[in-house]
């Protein structure tokens, strides 16, 4: 048995050298980590791979070598050093190298301290990654707070750049109101907010404006400031004050909200105010930066809003007045149009009438002469028929003269008793050769058909309505005129079955200049006109239409004007 059988049960390296640094024994732990044939065939190397980091002679007080073999045989005495070994390119290895001396032979101990090194590295990094880690918090926590409070003045000018646009959104005051207060609810946490007007003459503050919708029953009532607060307001300055209400959840509780007050001025002088309710944890959200914006802004918006209203309001009024200022000039044309067409009516009959006369008193003459018999009997037939046909000629010429002198009536500009089923005759006759095979007229009239009325203007929506219905029938087609009447009203109806009219047409049809017709064929004035004689009348004028089918017009007029 050797006498270095011992080493084998060690778990850790232990390698027995000789005085002239031969190996004498080894054990499998040195094996393991170190390598039989590393160590017996490259001892050289196994030797150098050695550096000293720390050194403990034990028995003497000189370092011969620098390396565990050379160290143990050379020391004189026990030693201990530590040293890093390398294992490989990457691998480095900490041990407690220890030697010891028992007669010619030195026995090395190697002690792994690499954990424990490790350990101790680790332990330093973690307290330096904790510190580190320290730092980073108390950093990012100044970080985040930075951030939350650039976030909230970010969210608060977005905010507040939407009620900007809220104002100048609209010219309405009431819409701008509420679009405005809606976003002023969202910044500051408002939980009512209303537009009261300032009266300068009893220093009270009339309530225009309130949101949410469900304060609106404060509409028009007086908001109660004190006069400390109305100084401050007319001085341009915004208040803030506690307001005690009852809490709607425990009605034994009171919860002390914050009142705010911002003056609305116009060039210095106070028009209004923006009163606002608001949680008392919700006061650090008051800048007076924001507060000075939203007055300024809300200004001018109410101001601009004002403004428009009274420009718009001149405008409806310069619009009324100009329309009926056109209506009275188009009145007064038309009077003219129809007076000068009456005394052209009048010379054109007076005209007619002379040779009318001539030719009825030479055919009085033929019929005398062809009573002597003195012609062939076949000349004296051939005679009278020419006779016939001249007379039913001048008949015709006759009727038609009566028809324009009774249809432009210069005489009747009061209020008369007429029949209404013979002016719509007198109209259609002066329009027979517009209807001749083209038209054919179906007339359902009424017996009780005599009203008070303008005889002369009726006969011109007549024309009109029976002008348009002929002219929207392209080929052939059909108009029924439909006069009904009771106690208070007489109605009548013109109904045709021409092109009719689309939505586009029907929308505009009463107003002045508006024309479907070629150039040249219509004004634009004939049913403008017509509606406007009907209203003289107290009457009404109503119409339906569908495309392709035809149009009806009705017409109400009150027996009594």
């Amino acid at each position: 048995m050797n006498i270095f059988d011992f080493i084998k049960t060690l778990d850790i390296p232990f390698l027995i050298v000789d005085s002239k640094t031969d190996i004498i024994s080894f054990n499998e732990a040195f094996n393991s980590v170190f390598g039989k044939d590393f160590v017996t065939k490259k001892i050289k190397k196994f030797k150098n791979s050695f550096s000293i980091s720390d050194c403990c002679m034990l028995d003497t007080e000189n370092i011969t070598g620098y390396n565990p073999i050379n160290m143990a045989i050379e020391a004189d005495g026990n030693c201990s050093a530590i040293m890093t070994y390398q294992k490989n390119e990457d691998e480095y290895l900490t041990f407690l190298v220890t030697s010891s001396k028992f007669d010619n032979f030195y026995a090395i101990s190697f002690t792994n301290l690499s954990s424990d090194y490790r350990l101790q590295d680790i332990e330093a990094k973690y307290d330096y990654t904790k510190n580190e880690l320290e730092n980073l918090k108390r950093e990012n926590l100044l970080y985040l707070e930075t951030k939350d409070k650039a976030q909230n003045q970010a969210i608060k000018m977005a905010l507040l750049n939407r009620i900007f646009e809220a104002l100048g959104s609209s010219i309405d005051i009431n819409t701008t109101l509420n679009l405005s207060f809606k976003e002023l609810s969202e910044i500051f946490g408002f939980s009512k907010v209303m537009f009261a007007q300032y009266n300068e003459s009893n220093n009270e503050f009339r309530i225009i404006n309130v949101f949410p919708q469900k304060y609106s029953d404060e509409i028009n009532q007086n908001i109660d400031i004190d006069k400390e607060n109305i100084k401050k307001l007319l001085n341009n300055k915004y208040t803030v004050s506690n307001v005690a209400n009852l809490s709607t959840e425990k009605s034994i509780a009171v919860k002390t909200e914050c009142r705010i007050l911002i003056p609305v001025s116009q060039t210095g002088r106070l028009i209004g105010v923006i009163s606002a309710i608001f949680p008392r944890q919700n006061i650090e959200r008051i800048n007076e930066d924001m507060i000075s914006a939203i007055s300024a802004q809300f200004s001018s918006a109410i101001i601009q809003a004002n403004l428009f209203k009274e420009i718009n309001n001149k405008n409806e009024q310069l619009q009324a007045a100009y329309t009926k200022l056109e209506q009275a000039q188009l009145q007064l044309v038309n009077s003219e149009k129809m007076a000068s067409l009456g005394q052209l009516v009048a010379g054109v009959a007076h005209e007619i009438n002379t040779p009318i006369a001539s030719i009825n008193s030479n055919n009085a003459m033929f019929e005398k002469i062809l009573q002597l018999n003195e012609f062939d009997s076949d000349i004296i037939e051939m005679l009278k028929s020419m006779i016939d046909t001249d007379k039913e000629a001048i008949k015709r010429i006759t009727n038609i003269v009566k028809s324009l002198k009774r249809f432009v009536r210069l005489d009747e500009a009061e209020l008369q008793i007429a029949n209404i089923n013979k002016e719509i005759d007198l109209t259609l006759e002066l329009l027979k050769h517009e209807t001749k095979n083209k038209v054919e007229i179906i007339k359902d009239y009424t017996d009780n058909d005599e009203i008070k009325c303008y005889p002369n203007l009726l006969n011109q929506v007549f024309m009109n309505l029976l002008m348009n219905a002929i002219q929207s029938i392209e080929s052939k087609g059909v108009i029924h005129i439909t006069t009904k009447s009771n106690d208070k009203n007489l109605l009548i109806k013109i109904k045709d079955n021409g092109s009719g009219m689309d939505d586009a047409v029907k929308a505009k049809i009463f107003k002045s200049g508006f024309t479907t017709k070629k150039v040249g064929i219509g004004t634009g004035l004939g049913l403008m006109i017509s509606k406007d004689i009907i209203k003289k009348h107290n009457g009404e004028i109503t119409f339906s239409s569908i495309k392709g089918e035809g149009t009806e017009f009705v017409i109400s007029l009150p027996k009594i004007v």
